[in-house]
């Protein structure tokens, strides 16, 4: 039916009754065009569609679609790392860079994963611990892909942790490179790369060498000396402690000719301190001790120690963020295993 000329809508919806009201047959459905009112279309609704929010019987087809969620296809994260510090070439920059070694792998991930790092600073092993979901015993996995600075490991089924095996290598003299590579890890479906965290700095280093001289029962510092191997100078603040037995303290006293730095009585407990000044890199400084007069007339020994002398090199914190891991801040006269050390009454080993 068709509205007729100045028929409104609520009208029309009147005339139908009206007619089929005497008539016996079904009214035949026919496109109405017109404009509902918000209370007819509400009663409409409601009569067809009970609870159904008005808001999704109006929403366009494909409306529904759109608010569905892609399921997030299941990757690997690292979830601890291995950290390193190196220097610049030039000293003026103190880097950290970081390794995973802890893979946390989501359930249903599968498929190879790639990890990249820079070979001057890391090593990894080719060799990687899987953590099953199912309770099954750990198992080791060889990486399939390898190459400088980069490993390549098929990931199987119920796999939710890799444990991996890095290493640092940044020891001195091998601690200073400009620009360090990043780490990463690849999955397949995306890459993440560690951060690089850099700061301002005035790298320094230091080599101390002490000679021990064995007299009777124990041993004496005869000489100290610190080499500066930069590239800064080194700080103030740098002391050597030696510490020795109370008997030997007495016999220690600074070679009256020769050029050393001060030394302080006060310092150890007991023994002495020696105050090193400011060094460029490339100088040095030594201290030298009088022996005791007797001790050129003494028969070579080997002593039996009771109690190890040693000579540190001791600074405060905030000068160790800059100091380089030379791994000559100390001395002792014994060898790595503790022994005393050997001396010319003993013959040389071919």
């Amino acid at each position: 039916m068709y509205l007729r000329e100045g028929q409104t809508p609520a009208s029309s919806w009147a005339g139908v009754a009206a007619e089929n009201a005497g008539s016996p047959e079904p009214c035949e459905r026919t496109a109405v065009r017109g404009v509902l009112s918000r209370r007819s279309l509400i009663l409409m609704t409601s009569a067809v569609f009970v609870g159904a929010p008005l808001s999704d019987l109006l929403a366009l087809p494909g409306a529904a679609n759109a608010s569905v969620t892609v399921a997030t296809p299941p990757t690997v994260r690292v979830s601890s790392t291995l950290t390193a510090a190196c220097f610049s070439i030039d000293g003026k920059r103190r880097f950290e860079v970081d390794i995973p070694s802890v893979l946390d792998v989501d359930e249903g991930f599968t498929g190879p994963i790639s990890l990249t790092w820079d070979p001057r600073a890391f090593e990894l092993s080719e060799m990687a611990t899987l953590v099953f979901s199912d309770r099954k015993p750990c198992a080791e996995l060889v990486a399939s892909e390898s190459g400088p600075g980069t490993l390549t490991f098929a990931i199987p089924a119920s796999v939710t942790r890799v444990l991996l095996r890095p290493r640092s290598i940044l020891s001195y003299p091998n601690d200073l490179f400009d620009d360090p590579v990043l780490s990463s890890l690849k999955d397949g479906l995306q890459a993440t790369s560690l951060p690089l965290r850099t700061q301002t700095a005035a790298a320094w280093g230091v080599e101390m060498y002490v000679s021990w001289f064995p007299y009777e029962d124990r041993y004496i510092p005869a000489l100290v000396e610190v080499r500066s191997v930069g590239p800064h100078p080194t700080p103030n603040g740098l002391t050597v402690e030696l510490r020795v037995p109370r008997s030997t303290l007495g016999e220690l006293a600074p070679d009256p000719l020769a050029e050393s730095s001060r030394v302080d009585r006060a310092g150890a407990k007991p023994g002495l301190s020696v105050v090193i000044e400011p060094l460029p890199a490339g100088s040095m400084r030594q201290v030298t001790f009088e022996l005791p007069d007797d001790a050129a007339e003494q028969e070579p020994s080997n002593p039996g120690l009771t109690v190890v002398p040693t000579a540190t090199l001791v600074f405060t914190e905030g000068l160790g963020v800059n100091a380089r891991d030379t791994g000559r801040y100390s001395s002792a006269p014994v060898t790595a295993s503790g022994s005393a050390l050997s001396d010319f009454t003993h013959p040389e080993k071919a």
